[in-house]
């Protein structure tokens, strides 16, 4: 049977997780959860096994367009992100159709949990699964040192775990399970799956040591590559083609480091049905090569260095891919609400000394919580500490210490799908426009202007 761990309870054993501690957590999960846990429990997917699939998935998809078209919170999330991953489409109608097109796979995605899951786990995996360059699996495991396979939520998302662990060869894996999917591997769970552990958890520093300890094992630890908070190092969500910041998880490098285990991306894309899937492993070897010259650089890059052009060069093999199957991509709504997003906050503002204080702290954060290829990280910190000591001689010397300047506060600036250079310009434009006017006239700032002038020149120097 599947090891099923649950890291975030208390336990008195500091050296391993407990097993099989119940499932009590998903009845929090609201009224979808527990309706799934009952449907598979009583196995009452056999009442439908008879209707043929393309009816089952054409019924699936019209009720997931009916329960969430009017959803008018998620059609904006949705169609927002749409708009950020295809700026060329101008019609609000064919944006509506790729939407339509999202709810219909969100109800196929939620009918395959019911009805297809419980099915396919008896069937031959060839049956359920294609496989593609699976040869590089076996070529990265031959170095026995593990394997890091970061994934996507696209299709149906827990067939790459599926895929592995009924695979002929039964590879041994490890993986990450978000809570309420458990039901799911718990109803289908099945005799011989003892080379499965799933860990369910919210803390990454409980279960590190765990798949630290499976990669030195030669085991293969999935981890999803698509899901990040804005607690994470921003990178370039498509470098050289669409350069605008996206918050991306560290886990996949952070193990690579500690381990020496390969990153091998994988991305699993519908085949023709939902409950029918493509596994295609991407070649590695860029990838790789650049791991092998950060770490032997001298002196060593700083850790972000390091995290981020890692991020970097995984998101540029993943991310074209999920762009092309968008519609099918469950993290789809999160995309251009949170993990793209970002703004500046500006609760109260009585002087200039407060406006650029705020705004020399945004700068300093930008740059310290993100990552470009190229950017001159240490000449443009350095830049703006220089100007926040002068900016305060400056405005002394202007006798603006304590000057009021006209901002409707609370005011917030949107910095939304931009990269570092765009996110600096809409905050100096802030600043000319807000901060060093008086009378309608721009006072010259010594200091300012020298800011302004030579920020984009080393920017990438």
């Amino acid at each position: 049977m599947t090891h099923i761990f649950y890291a975030d309870r208390n336990i008195h054993d500091s050296k391993a997780p407990p097993v099989n501690a119940g499932t009590s957590w998903i009845d929090s999960f609201g009224y979808i959860f527990w309706f799934l846990k009952v449907y598979m429990r009583f196995r009452l997917y056999r009442l439908v096994s008879w209707v043929p699939l393309s009816i089952r998935e054409g019924i699936a998809g019209f009720l997931g367009q009916l329960f969430l078209y009017f959803s008018t919170s998620n059609r904006m999330k949705v169609e927002q992100s749409f708009h950020a991953l295809y700026p060329s489409i101008k019609s609000s109608r064919q944006i509506r159709k790729l939407y339509l097109s999202h709810c219909a796979y969100m109800g196929k995605l939620f009918l395959d949990f019911l009805n297809g899951l419980p099915i396919n786990i008896d069937l031959p995996v060839d049956q359920f699964i294609t496989y593609e360059n699976i040869h590089l699996l076996d070529r990265e495991l031959a170095k026995k040192q593990g394997v890091i396979i970061p994934v996507a939520h696209l299709g149906q998302l827990v067939h790459v775990l599926y895929a592995l662990m009924k695979h002929p060869k039964k590879y041994t894996v490890a993986t990450v399970i978000y809570t309420p999917h458990l039901v799911t591997y718990e109803y289908t769970n099945r005799n011989g799956f003892d080379h499965v552990y799933l860990y369910a958890s919210t803390s990454y520093a409980k279960i590190s040591p765990f798949l630290e300890r499976h990669l030195k094992k030669n085991h293969i630890v999935v981890l999803f590559h698509d899901f990040g908070t804005k607690k994470q190092l921003r990178v370039p969500f498509w470098d050289g083609k669409f350069p605008y910041l996206l918050h991306t998880p560290q886990s996949v490098i952070k193990l690579h480091l500690e381990t020496g285990a390969s990153i091998l991306p994988c991305l699993i894309t519908p085949d023709n049905y939902i409950n029918r899937s493509r596994i295609t492993f991407l070649e590695n070897q860029a990838l790789m090569k650049l791991a092998q010259s950060l770490k032997n650089e001298s002196p060593k890059p700083k850790p972000k260095v390091i995290h981020g052009a890692l991020s970097t060069e995984i998101n540029k093999m993943i991310y074209p891919t999920i762009r092309k199957y968008a519609h099918v991509w469950e993290q789809l709504p999160d995309f251009a609400t949170t993990r793209t997003s970002d703004s500046l906050h500006i609760s109260k503002v009585d002087s200039i000394n407060d406006c650029m204080e705020i705004i020399i702290q945004k700068m300093k954060e930008i740059i310290n919580h993100s990552y470009e290829p190229l950017r001159n990280d240490e000449q443009i910190l350095s830049l703006i500490e220089n100007l926040e000591e002068k900016l305060q001689l400056d405005i002394s010397s202007k006798g603006f210490n304590s000057a009021e300047i006209q901002i409707e506060a609370p005011y917030s600036l949107d910095l939304s799908l931009m990269n570092t250079q765009d996110e600096f310009r809409v905050l100096i434009e802030f600043v000319d426009r807000n901060c060093f006017t008086v009378n309608n006239q721009l006072q010259r700032f010594d200091s300012w202007e020298k800011f302004k002038q030579i920020l984009f020149e080393i920017y990438y120097s």
